[in-house]
């Protein structure tokens, strides 16, 4: 994934509750972030914890594509799936509007 270093370094500045200034200050120099930073500075609807988390999401949805995201999701469940009969199994619960749209497909 692009990006990768910085992506974890807002997360760890979040999880460190730091001021949405101080996350934006970790941003490299481009074109996109100074887009991204622009948005979150004039929004003045968004409470400081929203504008950190969607800080993390517009970073993180610019640095994979579609294919590198469904690869990362396939590992992550098959991986999980050999976990299944143990502690550490996670039960995976698609959200209703993506099952009623594959069940649409399907008809």
């Amino acid at each position: 994934m692009k990006n990768q270093k910085q992506i974890k370094k807002l997360m760890t500045a979040y999880s460190a509750d730091k001021s949405t200034e101080q996350m934006l200050a970790i941003l490299s120099t481009s074109r996109e972030n100074e887009r991204i930073s622009k948005s979150i500075r004039s929004n003045t609807t968004w409470n400081e914890k929203s504008k950190n988390e969607a800080l993390i999401a517009s970073r993180y949805l610019n640095s994979v594509g579609k294919g590198e995201n469904a690869l990362e999701l396939a590992r992550i469940l098959e991986e999980n799936l050999e976990k299944k009969g143990t502690a550490d199994f996670k039960d995976f619960i698609v959200p209703t509007y993506i099952k009623e749209a594959i069940e649409f497909l399907c008809q």
